[in-house]
């Protein structure tokens, strides 16, 4: 909701974009410049202190922002580090072997190549919109005053699409319907191309709503079936990248046509294009996730059974690698800052057991309990019998790019620092 939301920014933006255009056609000649000039200076001009006014009062964390007490600062990182996401055996500096794991990743290549067919039409909208409402017989002022109520369409939808589908937790589905509302658009833009203004008008609205709907959904959801924070930013990255060849290309296949369809059939396939890899991806997601209840329900595991060896599955969205940690090594709950206790159990049933999960991930063997092994040197009984004894006490560091900070065994505390693995053994 939060990516709806900065992008719903740039919709609106674009919107305004229309009225002040339309509004500076009209200072076209005066005091010798021309009305591209006067957009320049006018909206150019107020982002240069807007931008001085940004640097001195966003803060970069939490911890630097004076109108925060204590507590709220403590809530914001916490928040931070739980969407973040912590991979397996990577620790708060940059991983290059996670770093490794993005360009092996199958599901990112699907990612981005989604967005090359997304932001082909958007960059189409964003560039010949206004062109596209001239060639229906307006005036180039009248034609940058009628592109605002498509992107204020957009703008509701865009926000009413990515709030249900942050309530439902789901985005497979809600992508698959803004890329059909898309379709449907250029389908009307095609047939309706000789049914006069108000239907080629409506038409293009239908369009702004589904594709830029879409792009907010497509980067919320592939950062969620990212995990670890090293990886989660690349990918990001990479899909963004990648996803501007579909900007790159549009000279290249636009036609200068007034009835513009060829070039709304072009999109017409880059939309449809999408759709299916949207369509293929959400199948294989769906199918491996399946796959992974069904074989802990055939092996029938019992996660605190200590003589079994148990399936973990790690949503690293869901559940941070300390509560994992502490959750293989036996405990029963722990104690977050001293105050909050977390039954590892039920938080394990409601984030790892969750019906609506969409983040497949590779599964490792362990045994409960473990040994813990470092370099190998083996924990003393004592130090066992005290991390089996008593809750590991977990106090979150107040800067979101420092580690959590752990209490309890000195054996585990060294193991932390030393960035050991474990060795699980009966």
């Amino acid at each position: 909701m939060r990516i709806a939301i900065l992008f719903g920014a740039a919709i609106i933006s674009s919107a305004l974009s229309g009225i002040l255009a339309y509004g500076f056609t009209y200072l076209d000649g005066t005091r010798g410049l021309n009305s591209w000039q006067w957009m320049f200076l006018l909206e150019g001009l107020p982002m240069i202190p807007l931008g001085i006014i940004t640097c001195l009062f966003l803060s970069n964390i939490p911890d630097t922002v004076q109108w925060l007490n204590n507590s709220e600062k403590q809530l914001l990182t916490n928040l931070l580090r739980h969407d973040a996401g912590i991979a397996n055996g990577e620790n708060v500096r940059l991983s290059w072997r996670q770093a490794f794991y993005v360009f092996v990743d199958w599901r990112i290549y699907l990612y981005a190549l989604i967005d090359i067919g997304i932001l082909s039409v958007i960059k189409y909208i964003n560039t010949y919109l206004p062109l596209l409402v001239e060639d229906m017989g307006n005036s180039k002022a009248e034609a940058h005053l009628m592109t605002v109520p498509p992107y204020v369409s957009a703008f509701v939808f865009c926000l009413l699409v990515n709030y249900s589908s942050s309530r439902r937790n789901e985005h497979g589905f809600h992508l698959i319907f803004c890329l059909s509302v898309t379709l449907v658009g250029f389908i009307l833009m095609l047939t309706l191309i000789d049914r006069g203004q108000a239907a080629q008008y409506v038409s293009i609205c239908i369009v702004c709503c589904g594709i830029l709907s879409a792009y907010p959904l497509l980067l919320s959801w592939s950062t969620n079936n990212v995990g670890g924070y090293t990886k989660r930013a690349i990918a990001i990255g990479f899909v963004v990248g990648i996803g501007q060849i579909g900007g790159i290309i549009l000279p290249f296949v636009h036609y200068d046509d007034s009835t513009n369809r060829r070039n709304n059939f072009i999109y017409l396939g880059m939309v449809a294009a999408s759709l299916v890899l949207v369509i293929i991806l959400r199948i294989c997601l769906m199918l491996e996730n399946r796959w992974r209840d069904n074989l802990s329900r055939e092996k029938n595991i019992d996660p605190w059974d200590a003589t079994q060896t148990v399936e973990w599955t790690p949503y690293s969205n869901a559940i941070s690698s300390d509560i994992e940690e502490a959750y293989k090594c036996g405990f029963k709950q722990i104690f977050v800052d001293g105050h909050c206790r977390i039954d590892l159990k039920h938080y394990v049933e409601e984030h790892i057991n969750n019906p609506h999960r969409q983040r497949p991930v590779r599964r490792r063997r362990c045994r409960l309990p473990a040994t813990i092994v470092i370099e190998g040197e083996t924990e003393d009984e004592s130090s066992r019998r005290e991390r089996f004894s008593s809750p590991l006490g977990l106090v979150l560091s107040r800067s979101a790019t420092e580690d959590t900070t752990y209490y309890g065994s000195p054996f585990i505390h060294v193991w932390f620092d030393r960035g050991g693995t474990i060795r699980y053994k009966k």
